[in-house]
């Protein structure tokens, strides 16, 4: 059981965006927090003050937006094809490239912050030198739009997802697939590495959310959780917890320990599009169609059982 004192708490409540709101990153110091929506602007917001700050670049939706390691930079992603890094100033400046030939629909800087990878609409997933916005390699394979790719805890890995209905698991060195997980119902639309690298979680379009062993490939946990499709999945950073948002407007907290949901948050009204954890998950933050966002204190990963 567990001490209803334990529950997640809404610590901060944000207006601001016009638009569904589709992509959260925290500061690595988790003093502040960026934003992203169909508005096509981005907000960066100082967590303890009244601080925020609006980017325009984008001529369309932004998909998506990640900090670097540093905490120096983020990039944000948009229907527009094009990836922006952003130098996060009052005078916001920022560096533009076009990497696909679709939509960017995902961007995540690699776990020394020198490299980027962007997946999109023209089913290929690409890997960039930061600094010098260099192509390195692309990783070919799916045969639908890429609705997200990350690299692994080590950066050595790759997990991608698509409309294609499969998972595929990537070497960054051989930019080669050395697994794929096949959906025969429906699609995956987000996936992760669990943070010890040992499984991967899916969200997927049927409501359901599962873990995959990435060493057998056998399917581990299996929640059906929600009334609707699942639109995104995070760890928390112990790996102990999983953080889940869907289309039915809640957000789940599943114990991966015991194997079930443990909380069901209701704040949001409409489909809860992004989520994300800061660096050491005793926050969390989301965000959804009805253009909130919220900012959670976790409690969770505390010692509450009872």
């Amino acid at each position: 059981m567990y001490n209803l004192d334990c529950n997640p708490d809404i610590e901060k409540h944000y207006t601001g965006h016009t638009g569904r709101i589709t992509g959260i990153s925290f500061h690595p110091e988790t003093n502040q927090v960026v934003s992203c929506s169909t508005d096509k602007s981005l907000i960066v917001r100082k967590i303890n003050s009244t601080r925020a700050y609006r980017f325009h670049a984008h001529n369309d939706e932004v998909t998506d937006v990640n900090y670097a390691p540093s905490g120096e930079v983020f990039a944000s992603a948009s229907k527009d094809r094009t990836v922006k890094i952003w130098v996060p100033k009052i005078r916001a400046e920022c560096l533009d490239f076009i990497p696909h030939q679709g939509t960017v629909r995902s961007i995540q800087f690699n776990p020394d912050g020198d490299k980027l990878l962007t997946s999109s609409d023209d089913k290929t997933i690409k890997l960039w030198m930061v600094c010098q916005r260099r192509f390195l390699m692309s990783f070919i394979g799916h045969t639908n739009w890429v609705k997200y790719a990350t690299f692994s805890p080590d950066g050595k890995l790759i997990v991608s997802c698509s409309d294609d209905k499969t998972i595929k698991i990537w070497d960054v060195v051989s930019n080669q697939c050395i697994k794929t997980f096949n959906e025969i119902k429906a699609s995956f639309v987000d996936v992760e590495f669990h943070p010890h690298g040992i499984a991967i979680g899916a969200a997927s379009t049927s409501g359901s959310i599962k873990i995959f062993d990435l060493k057998t490939g056998f399917l581990q946990q299996c929640y059906d959780a929600h009334q609707g499709p699942v639109c995104k999945v995070r760890f928390h950073p112990n790996g102990k917890f999983m953080l889940t948002a869907s289309q039915d407007s809640t957000l789940k907290v599943l114990d991966l320990l015991e194997g079930r949901p443990i909380y069901t948050l209701n704040s949001h009204t409409g489909s809860v599009s992004a989520i994300a954890f800061s660096k050491e998950g005793d926050y969390f933050a989301s965000g959804g169609s009805d253009c909130q966002l919220y900012i959670w204190k976790s409690n969770f990963d505390r010692e509450c059982n009872i």
